[in-house]
């Protein structure tokens, strides 16, 4: 009768060892990390367009502005002196065509880690995967006009590449310097070399570069005195939300942090805060730094530095 069970069981009178259930292997780093950059592009890219669009409006207002009172000089040279007008009017309109002459330069002074200050240092992968985050948005959105068929799948290759590179090497010390400006003179050359019968439409593209002045800090201080002020960069606040965070929970969201000698450096995107003094009152909201005023001086460095005050409501 157990025979008979045997050969019913393993049809070869012997049982065959049970099948183990299927194992569910744990999701590898390499892909939460994977899922992180894609959060972290997304933040990037909100971000950068916002920024781009008042610093955009800014400049039209400085262009219209400028326009405005250099009309008024003219019209006030043609009534004084008319030969000095005719030799003005030449001039701008030389001045014209020289500008009229454009290029897309790209290469870009900015970083990703602009957005993120000294809230995070300078190898971190977060930081590394925001200066990438950040080439890729600024070249996307400067190349829109021109051909993508020349520099979509060039681009996305250098990402992909990239973003594994900087996931396998976390702890590395490796730039990507040379290999985006690698990237950059090869884009240009392809764009020129593509659209050279269109040149009349669009611009010749280069890799030049020029970056002005750095980093600046602002010192805080509150009124009444004695707040405790917890800051993080807009950044890492919606990066916290991008990851179904609550950024205004400054103990799940880990980047909050009082400023280091009551003074934050400047960033891109500028830092949300909240202020809470001893009695239990709050103050929340964003800090810019187009808010800041002269402070006194500080003899430490021979100058008055910037400063922004957050009142008590």
């Amino acid at each position: 009768m157990v025979a008979a069970s045997l050969i019913l069981a393993g049809g070869c009178g012997r049982s065959d060892p049970p099948t183990p259930p299927p194992t569910v292997a744990p999701a590898p780093v390499l892909d939460e990390a994977h899922v992180q950059y894609q959060a972290i592009k997304k933040v990037i890219g909100a971000l950068a367009a916002e920024q781009q669009r008042n610093v955009d409006a800014e400049a039209k207002v400085r262009r219209d502005d400028y326009r405005r009172e250099h009309q008024a000089e003219l019209d006030a040279l043609k009534a004084a002196d008319p030969e000095e007008w005719r030799k003005r009017v030449a001039e701008d309109e030389a001045q014209a065509k020289e500008y009229a002459v454009q290029t897309v330069d790209l290469y870009h002074c900015r970083s990703g880690s602009e957005f993120v200050g000294d809230w995070g240092e300078k190898n971190e992968l977060v930081v590394r995967m925001a200066d990438l985050a950040f080439d890729v948005w600024s070249w996307t959105n400067e190349l829109q006009p021109y051909p993508k068929s020349v520099w979509e799948p060039r681009l996305s290759a250098y990402e992909s590449a990239e973003i594994d590179r900087l996931i396998r090497d976390a702890n590395s010390n490796d730039s990507a310097g040379d290999r985006s400006q690698a990237l950059a003179h090869a884009l240009a050359a392809d764009l020129n070399d593509a659209t050279r019968e269109q040149r009349a439409t669009l611009p010749k593209v280069i890799v030049e570069g020029g970056c002005g002045a750095g980093e600046f800090g602002v010192r805080i201080v509150t009124e009444p005195k004695g707040a405790q002020v917890l800051f993080i960069p807009s950044f890492f606040y919606e990066l916290c939300r991008a990851q179904n965070v609550d950024p205004e929970d400054t103990t799940r969201c880990k980047r909050w942090r009082e400023a280091i000698d009551g003074t934050v450096t400047q960033v891109a995107g500028d830092y949300s805060y909240v202020a809470r003094w001893a009695d239990g009152v709050t103050r929340r909201g964003k800090l810019r730094f187009t808010d800041a005023e002269e402070g006194p001086f500080d003899p430490t460095c021979q100058c008055h530095r910037s400063l922004i005050t957050l009142s008590k409501p």
